[in-house]
């Protein structure tokens, strides 16, 4: 995916999309924060509101941040809710 992503042309990288993709590829706690922060924006697919969220919830549990984990999940099944996108709200809840 990375391979693919980095094949296209310049002025498509760098943008929101890549810190959001790079930050599901390689996962830490500070570039999953800051693509919630992105997927928040009007030019991300609502889904990845969702996707970030749950993305940052699992890395926190693995580190022992359940209390975190609990409030970012709590979130993302607002917004799964807010969507009414049943796959996701599943999934968020059965992590919950």
């Amino acid at each position: 995916v990375r391979a693919g992503w980095l094949a296209q042309p310049e002025q498509l990288l760098g943008d929101a999309w890549w810190s959001i993709l790079d930050a599901l590829l390689v996962p830490s706690g500070p570039a999953l924060r800051a693509a919630v922060d992105l997927a928040d924006s009007d030019d991300v697919p609502v889904i990845f509101r969702v996707t970030t969220r749950l993305e940052l919830a699992w890395l926190l549990v693995g580190a022992g941040e359940r209390v975190e984990a609990a409030a970012v999940l709590r979130h993302a099944l607002q917004e799964a809710e807010r969507l009414g996108h049943v796959p996701l709200l599943r999934i968020v809840s059965g992590f919950s």
